[in-house]
């Protein structure tokens, strides 16, 4: 049993309660690597790099990741700087979104094994950016997991899915009753499926903008029940079983 209850992403006036287990209705391919399914092995490092630096440069040396500046404070009871991840929001070379290159960058960080994934997986929390023009270069963001909801680590909870949209006309995140990260088709969407893990240092993502296909960019197929890690982080919020 756990020792106090679990609180997630909530939105008033809908609490959105945490559902264990998978929803089976199929998704579309993801965009964004994606970590195994079948349990999670935060030390497999699903989330890229080191702290700093991030990604490859793409062929002919043009298409280079930037890096992630520092990371800020964790809010964690005990702050650990791997509760921040870390990105760099760019348009792939020669890529120009159908609905323009204005507008606010808004990052999800969702729960990937809790159902859900047709839209992304199950809000745990978000963070939006206003006033970006990608045209004009990358822009740097990070998100704390223990910003406003649980200390939820993947040892415990399993994987998280990042989805980053380029939101046109403020239809995504927060919207009355939910949270909404499915893109429309035209606006930019990334995702990337990973760890976010108490024994590692705060990763950096290089979101490459490159997809404009709506919901197939942040969706991806059920990866199953979450089983835990070997060792926990933070056993007192956990959702997952031995």
């Amino acid at each position: 049993m756990l020792g106090r209850p679990l609180r997630f992403f909530s939105l008033a006036p809908l609490l959105l309660a945490a559902a264990c287990g998978s929803d089976p209705e199929r998704a579309s391919p993801s965009h964004g690597q994606a970590s195994g399914s079948g349990g999670s092995d935060p030390s497999s490092g699903g989330a890229g790099g080191s702290a700093g630096s991030v990604g490859s440069a793409g062929a002919g040396g043009a298409d280079v990741a930037p890096a992630c500046a520092a990371p800020s404070a964790s809010h964690c009871a005990t702050p650990n700087e791997g509760s921040v991840v870390r990105g760099v929001a760019r348009l792939a070379p020669g890529f120009t979104p159908p609905m323009g290159t204005k507008g606010r960058l808004t990052i999800g960080m969702m729960h990937a094994r809790f159902g859900e994934e047709a839209t992304g997986g199950h809000p745990h929390w978000y963070k939006t950016i206003n006033d970006v023009d990608l045209a004009n270069g990358p822009v740097p963001f990070d998100i704390d997991m223990c910003d406003g909801n649980n200390e939820m680590w993947s040892e415990d909870n399993c994987e998280f899915n990042i989805i980053v949209v380029l939101d046109t006309n403020k239809n995504n995140g927060p919207q009355a009753t939910k949270l909404n990260m499915v893109p429309d088709v035209g606006e930019a969407g990334w995702h990337q499926i990973m760890n976010i893990s108490c024994n590692t240092e705060s990763p950096c993502l290089d979101v490459r903008f490159d997809c404009t296909d709506g919901a197939s960019c942040i969706n991806y197929e059920p990866l199953g029940a979450c089983k835990c890690a070997p060792e926990a982080c933070n056993p007192a919020v956990a959702t997952c079983t031995k």
